[in-house]
């Protein structure tokens, strides 16, 4: 699965492999979150980044086939 997605003028990006468990974030094109899952079916990627001279909390949460893309732990996009 690989998702691009507008969050408040930033682009995020969702890439994961039910084949090889890799899952890559991107913010803007820069990696904040990389790691490798293959003993679950669900992952949670978070990170801090500053938008108008503001700390935001994004969290990734990456399904089985779909996401959900948090920011300040509210809902901005997602596929079931």
């Amino acid at each position: 699965m690989t998702e691009s997605v507008q969050v408040n003028g930033h682009q995020i990006e969702v890439f994961a492999s039910l084949w090889t468990g890799k899952e890559t974030v991107k913010y803007d094109g820069n990696i904040v979150s990389d790691r490798r899952n293959i003993s679950t079916f669900r992952s949670i990627h978070s990170f801090k980044v500053q938008e108008e001279g503001q700390e935001i909390v994004y969290e990734v949460e990456v399904m089985s086939g779909g996401y959900a893309i948090r920011r300040n732990g509210i809902i901005q996009a997602h596929k079931p």
